[in-house]
């Protein structure tokens, strides 16, 4: 069994903690699982920092107290908006008499490429290597033993905006938990929804969410970018709220109700009757009209996507396409049709509600439990969260207090 390791998604709309590990035939096993409600976070930022150190503590204390655990660190996952990726080099001369490369020389060049230059609101969070090339031969990944003179690293350095990442530290301290580390959440959800072979064939990976979309490129089995978009499903809701003058909540059940992102789609048009925001007087739209404003949206949203590829100066081929996900606008009919015309790709759409709403919420959680767990078992170290597992007359305990409790309050009311 792998060990234990705790994942922190801290969402726009949610808190999830996953305590998970990877069991022998290298599946993920799920040892406790919550998901608490939390509107302390605003396009990926934390705005209320009460709510969101609260909803961390009661989703880790629902986690312990359902699998009998107690928990005292996690990895947290962070977003692209606030996330910068860089490639940087660096190299040395092993002037060991034997030339064996040692683990101390991969923490020397590991340090090294950290000297990048960076704005002064950031952060260096980690560095990801990409090859080691030893006396011009490179594709190595696991340099210590080798032989050689010349050593060089290729890697990526990923630093975070200071604020952003400085509130996330507040909010674990201030509900107990220590953090682990931080794991970019484009790189776990990749691990749950793409293959092995889209990520060497090269894959655009489109997450739309309530008020971000992520971008993440991946080729050659490695992400390459991460980047956001300051645009989602919200946006979509609020464009058909002012557009057709009707309430936000309205508005948006008529775009789920539906779940349309293209106006050729449409069988028989149908009116509907709803109520105008200017006057409180019922009046009729026509669904045509609506589902227009959310085809204009999603097609921006696509093109915005496209357009950070260009910016980073992404213009390689992907083999395996563009895979669509996110609870923005993943089961939209016509959302596939869209995205292929934008890229002039193949696009595939993984609709997390495959899964049932509990383990979709949690989906991130867990490809970064299965991303820390393959990460930390190729270098070889230690890599598990701080994990108790109670004995059982502590969880009897427990559970003989709560039911005093109970107990207790009955009498009174």
């Amino acid at each position: 069994m792998g060990e234990m390791v705790v994942a922190i998604d801290i969402g726009t709309s949610k808190i999830c903690a996953l305590c998970g590990q990877i069991g022998k035939a290298g599946q993920l096993e799920t040892i406790a699982r919550s998901v608490i409600p939390c509107g302390g976070v605003k396009k990926g930022l934390i705005v209320d920092m009460e709510a969101v150190s609260g909803a961390i503590s009661e989703a880790v204390r629902q986690a312990e107290t359902g699998a009998g655990i107690k928990i005292g660190s996690a990895y947290v996952g962070v977003m692209g908006m606030y996330v910068d990726m860089r490639a940087n080099r660096s190299s040395m001369v092993n002037a060991r008499e034997n030339r064996e490369i040692q683990g101390k020389d991969i923490e020397r060049l590991l340090y090294a490429a950290r000297d990048v230059a960076l704005p002064e609101d950031a952060q260096i969070l980690y560095v990801i290597p990409r090859q080691y090339v030893i006396d011009g031969y490179g594709g190595i990944m696991e340099p210590v033993g080798m032989v050689g003179v010349n050593v060089e690293l290729e890697a990526d350095i990923v630093a975070g905006k200071n604020m952003y990442i400085s509130n996330i530290v507040s909010c674990m301290s201030g509900a107990g938990v220590k953090i682990d580390g931080l794991v970019l959440s484009g790189e776990a959800l990749g691990q749950m929804i793409l293959s092995r072979e889209e990520m060497e064939m090269g894959v655009i990976l489109i997450d739309v969410g309530g008020s971000v979309t992520d971008v993440s490129v991946f080729k050659k089995g490695r992400l390459i970018m991460y980047e956001s978009v300051p645009v989602g499903g919200d946006h979509i809701t609020n464009d058909i709220s002012i557009g057709m003058k009707m309430s936000y909540a309205e508005a948006d059940k008529i775009k789920k109700d539906y779940n349309l992102a293209l106006t050729s789609l449409i069988r028989k048009d149908q009116e509907l009757y709803v109520v105008d925001i200017n006057n409180n007087l019922r009046k009729r739209v026509v669904i045509s009209e609506i589902i227009e404003v959310i085809e204009a949206r999603v097609f921006e949203i696509m093109s915005m996507c496209k357009d950070l590829l260009g910016e980073n100066k992404i213009e390689f081929s992907f083999g395996a396409g563009v895979v669509l996900t996110g609870g923005g606008i993943a089961c939209f009919d016509g959302n596939k049709h869209i995205a292929g015309e934008v890229f002039r790709l193949p696009v595939r759409v993984f609709p997390p509600r495959m899964y049932g709403s509990q383990r979709a919420a949690s989906l991130l959680a867990e490809g970064i439990v299965k991303h820390v767990s393959a990460a930390g078992a190729g270098g070889g170290g230690r890599f598990g969260s701080d994990v108790q597992v109670l004995k059982r007359r502590d969880i009897r305990a427990g559970g003989a207090l709560l039911r005093r409790i109970v107990e207790l309050l009955k009498r009174i009311f």
